[in-house]
């Protein structure tokens, strides 16, 4: 499984806690929202099984 993690603001403790225990099972990106053009992330989207935002 591809998981993708967009984050809009910096992650607090939990949310870096729970990106680790998830890249133990799964294949995780992690991205900045202002970081991206929306084409891209349109892309990575697209390119994952389960998107999770931040």
């Amino acid at each position: 499984m591809k998981i993708l993690h967009i984050l809009k603001s910096e992650p607090d403790n939990t949310t870096i806690r729970i990106i680790e225990m998830q890249k133990k099972a799964a294949k995780v990106e992690v991205v900045a929202l202002k970081e991206r053009s929306a084409d891209e992330l349109i892309q990575m989207i697209e390119a994952h099984d389960k998107i999770i935002m931040w």
